[in-house]
């Protein structure tokens, strides 16, 4: 009988460990054992691939969730306002840092409804198609609340950092009948706008109007960095930049 030496280590396993017996009838020439084999194979796992459009470059789909899930909540006066997923919902995670968040940071990506429940009953206020949540876990969000005179106004921030700014929607609760409606943002020339606003201030209420400090980025010019003053019209469900 023969023994023979293999000259290498695999996987952890000692090169003397790793000796072949020849000569016998049962055992083949350089065989290696089965857990190494399935070891060393690759992995042909198929990588999910998105129904949604890829808002945040860096994410990776990890797994589906088929069932409607409340990603952001909190109560108000006399009902409650939440977001809820569709029946399909991609988590993952961003595999690099960017301007939407750090390396590692939980994705939730669906066609989601913010909803208004008051007494049991659901009211539908805005839909939000193919929204990507960006956050630090998977804990349900709350609204930032700021109060009008005549109205309650929330603000849905679907992810906590962002180096231009972080977009949010805005939801009124007139005081008076408890409707709730969504609201646009218009600029000082009347066109709809995204509204953003820098990570590091929160908009607040000064005078009756909504007061913002919008992010900005190494290009943004002066006046782009300044804070701009909207005023809240119900009727119209609209808050209108100030001059």
């Amino acid at each position: 009988m023969v023994i023979r030496k293999l000259g290498m280590v695999c996987f952890g396993i000692p090169a003397a460990a790793l000796i072949v017996l020849t000569g016998c009838n049962d055992t083949k020439p350089n065989s290696v054992p089965a857990a190494v084999q399935q070891s060393s194979a690759p992995d042909h796992t198929p990588a999910i691939k998105s129904q949604f459009k890829q808002e945040a470059p860096a994410r990776i789909v990890d797994k589906v969730n088929e069932q409607a899930t409340v990603r952001a909540q909190t109560k108000t006066d006399n009902g409650i306002l939440l977001v809820r997923s569709s029946q399909r919902e991609e988590i993952g995670h961003l595999d690099a840092p960017s301007s939407f968040g750090q390396a590692g940071d939980l994705t939730f990506t669906s066609d989601y409804s913010i909803i208004y429940k008051v007494h049991n009953e659901e009211y539908t206020v805005q839909k939000l198609p193919s929204l990507t949540f960006i956050q630090p876990s998977a804990a349900i969000i709350p609204f930032h609340r700021v109060s009008f005179a005549n109205a309650d106004m929330y603000l849905l921030t679907p992810q906590y950092d962002g180096d231009h700014g972080l977009v949010c929607y805005a939801i009124a609760i007139d005081l008076q009948s408890n409707k709730a409606i969504p609201l646009q943002f218009i600029n000082q020339n009347g066109e709809p706008e995204v509204m953003t606003y820098s990570s590091r201030t929160m908009p607040v209420i000064e005078n009756e109007q909504l007061i913002v400090q919008p992010g900005i980025s190494g290009g943004s010019s002066e006046q782009q960095s300044q804070k701009k003053h909207y005023k809240l019209d119900m009727r119209k469900g609209e808050l209108i930049e100030q001059p």
